[in-house]
């Protein structure tokens, strides 16, 4: 900075500490206890700025270099040890006000790219520098005059247990490892070269070396794992180990870090650290831990530690309370999906669901029978986020055995899409994947993208002659009343916020007429694959409705047509179908109103009867839906294979929460089946537009032209008022 520059600073200056020591109203956040906080950085304001922290008031104006705070800021907030962190140190002492630092949690977010679920705040100092204590050890400190209580003790241990269990780490987004060795290993760790936690130990190559040669003297018979740093895997940054350091030894092997890292620390039998987390995660696993540097779980009793001695005494403590104020007391959380603040486990959770779906999933597959929306749309990645989608036949080519993620039953009747990949001669494994149950807030045939997706390894639920995962899940599964309970909750919740497969706007309240048994039949599209493989007997909307008033000649029967004709997206005429028949054809009402009045319902395959049984309404079932033959439903085929009498929330259980894949429409990364309630909830319905909304009439049709031959007409807004009954389209 010019000499000019900073005289032309030193009026402003000057008037800013008037300002700021100018007494006055106090703030807004003040009065209502909150410490109002100005950052240093635009990257920082974007990370805590739109989280709510609880007692804090993040202002909203950065405080650039060469600016002063803002009247009634009470503390300056920087990351870490950083350039940013520095300024804020900077700033905070010029102007005596409060000093925070930021850094991640230890259990961060499932790729490095998300936004962090988890936050430290610190004004004492940071946990990896061990030259003053941190908020680590403040939280410690509280534990010698009030011990951890036996609810705190069993809360941290199930928290221990189902991160290990699950595999949760600081970052999640890769892979296991393909194997591990077959022979006892220890690991040693290599850091990113001067990370802030390695340069506060004073840390150099050759104390890292020295680690090597400590692991090789204790465990000369052991294999010697060095695990590179992610960063150093990657390319972003070098590691203290180098290529000759590891050739140098028989017995030493290299692990490039690019697997996720839990499963080896499940092996080991010793961890060698400088002063990674791994460390702490290796401690919680009840792995000997040997330190060269001095991270913050290190000289507490804990650990062989042969790093620097902190630059205070360090209180000895046990796992679980090292856990317990490092996991609970000293790290916010946020929730994925909106932001808010949230306990631990939620995050825990949202990466458990994270871990599980990828280890299921094949590294490389071939997409089969997707729409182009659908593809263009990223939704498969998504569902898929750690598959490589493979559309170069020379390597289709070159491994014959790649699975194939076929929608539906698209291979099975050799229905490709425009676009799809040459198929594989032999595919090693076939996953076919359908839209889940709580679906979307708008219709997939306009191309409202999916919340959820029933991935199926075995068959479809729908085609009731082959075995589903859904049906092998109800079959086989032993049902705990923890689940059982769940899924009653769930029930209540999807009722209380009237949660359907599609949830479109909803229409006028529906009048029962007085003094009839009233029958809803729910409409489907007739080339749907649910009635070409699930209802081998009755396969018409009009055959339907037949069969039903011959069952009931003096019942009221109320007719829906499926949304999807409604608008014009699928061809089809509810008046051909009901008329004659049907003593009302309803097309806009809505249909939870529609559920809580009529006496009963009766369907082909249509997910309205699933509905209709959590609202506690008797279902006659003409075909074989997933959710007929386990004792809920008046079924009028028989389905042999499904002899096991079941409760309808084990149902419910199977069908809504074990069995879909649920991503939230914010984070882009799994979440559970009452998050997606909630999302669903929250969400508006958006009409498409009007070329998105002609494209799609026009692939309906001429998709279900290539079905069936079928006499089409256009939307029900196009037919005669007299022929709308007493509703309309909304």
């Amino acid at each position: 900075m010019s000499k000019l520059t900073k005289l032309a600073l030193v009026p402003r200056a000057f008037l800013a500490d008037t300002v700021i020591r100018r007494p006055g109203p106090r703030p807004e956040a003040e009065r209502r206890g909150l410490l109002r906080v100005q950052v240093v950085a635009q990257s920082i304001h974007d990370t805590i700025g739109g989280r709510k922290i609880p007692g804090f008031s993040i202002s909203p104006v950065i405080l650039r270099r060469y600016s002063v705070p803002e009247a009634g800021t009470q503390a300056i907030l920087g990351w870490g040890q950083k350039a940013s962190g520095n300024r804020a140190a900077a700033a905070a002492a010029r102007y005596g006000l409060r000093l925070i630092r930021a850094e991640d949690g230890f259990i961060r977010s499932i790729r490095r790219t998300d936004p962090p679920l988890s936050l430290l705040l610190d004004e004492h100092g940071m946990h990896f520098d061990p030259a003053r204590p941190s908020i680590v050890d403040v939280e410690l400190a509280k534990y010698r005059d009030a011990p951890l209580g036996d609810g705190q003790r069993v809360r941290i241990r199930k928290i221990i247990r189902t991160m290990i269990e699950a595999g949760v780490s600081k970052y999640n987004q890769n892979r296991d490892p393909a194997s591990l060795p077959q022979s006892p290993y220890v690991l040693v760790l290599d850091q990113a070269r001067n990370d802030s936690s390695v340069l506060a130990s004073g840390g150099r190559t050759d104390d890292f070396l020295r680690m090597l040669e400590k692991a090789r003297d204790d465990y000369p018979d052991h294999l010697i794992i060095v695990r590179s740093h992610p960063d150093h895997a990657s390319g972003k940054t070098g590691g203290y180990f180098r290529p000759e350091h590891i050739a140098a030894h028989e017995n030493v092997v290299e692990d490039k870090g690019h697997a996720h890292p839990c499963a080896l620390l499940d092996g080991a039998d010793h961890v060698y650290v400088y002063s990674s987390q791994a460390g702490f995660e290796a401690l919680l696993r009840g792995k000997p831990v040997t330190c060269f540097g001095t991270p913050f779980y290190a000289w507490r009793g804990l650990t062989d530690d042969h790093g620097p001695q902190p630059g205070y005494e360090r209180q000895q403590c046990r796992i679980d309370e090292l856990a317990h104020a490092v996991l609970i007391d000293a790290t916010r959380y946020f929730h994925p999906e909106t932001g808010a603040p949230c306990e631990i486990e939620t995050v825990i959770e949202h990466i458990a669901l994270y871990r599980k779906m990828i280890a299921n999933d094949p590294p490389r597959a071939v997409l089969h029978g997707f729409s182009m929306m659908k593809k263009k749309s990223g939704v498969p990645e998504r569902f898929f986020p750690a598959t490589e989608f493979v559309t170069d036949p020379r390597i289709i080519e070159d491994d014959p055995t790649l699975p194939v993620i076929s929608w539906g039953k698209a291979l099975e009747i050799g229905k490709g899409k425009l676009g799809d990949a040459p198929l594989p001669e032999r595919p090693s494994r076939i996953i076919r994947v359908e839209d889940g149950f709580t679906r979307s807030r708008g219709l997939g045939a306009a191309f409202v993208d999916p919340l959820s997706w029933i991935v199926d390894p075995f068959g479809i639920h729908y085609d009731h002659e082959t075995l589903s995962l859904i049906e092998k899940t109800l079959i086989e599964h032993e049902f705990t009343s923890e689940e059982r309970n769940r899924a009653a909750d769930y029930r209540m919740k999807l009722i209380g916020l009237g949660i359907s497969k599609y949830n479109l706007a909803r229409g006028a309240p529906w009048i029962r007429p007085e003094g009839r048994h009233v029958i809803l039949v729910p409409g489907q599209v007739e080339d749907d694959m649910s009635i070409r493989y699930g209802s081998p007997a009755v396969r018409t909307n009009r055959g339907l409705l037949e069969a039903v008033r011959a069952r009931n000649p003096d019942a009221y029967i109320l007719y829906r047509p499926h949304p999807d004709i409604v608008e014009g997206f699928r061809p089809g005429n509810p008046m051909d179908d009901g008329n004659g028949i049907a003593d009302e054809i309803d097309c806009n009402a809505d249909i939870h109103d529609v559920l809580s009045k009529v006496d009963a319902v009766e369907v082909m395959t249509s997910l309205t009867g699933m509905e209709a049984l959590m609202r506690g309404l008797p279902v006659t079932c003409h075909g074989l839906p997933f959710y007929a033959g386990w004792g809920l439903t008046n079924d009028l085929l028989p389905c042999p294979k499904r002899g096991r009498r079941l409760t309808l929330d084990e149902l419910v259980y199977v069908a809504y929460i074990a069995t879909p894949r649920f991503i939230g429409p914010v984070s882009g990364h799994p979440i559970t089946a009452e998050q997606a309630l909630d999302a669903l909830a929250a969400a508006p319905v958006i009409p498409p537009k009007a070329p998105r909304a002609l494209i799609a009439r026009l692939a309906g049709h001429w998709l279900s032209r290539r079905n069936r031959a079928a006499t089409t007409t256009g939307p029900l807004k196009d037919w005669p008022a007299s022929a709308r009954h007493r509703t309309s389209v909304t």
